[in-house]
């Protein structure tokens, strides 16, 4: 879904640090 990623992107930018996000992006996907 576009509105899930763009909520990952908003949160890597202000976390580029951030491992938990790349699990959340394979769970979303």
């Amino acid at each position: 879904i576009v509105i899930n990623i763009t909520i990952i992107i908003i949160i890597i930018k202000m976390q580029p640090m951030q491992p938990i996000l790349f699990e959340l992006f394979r769970c979303g996907d």
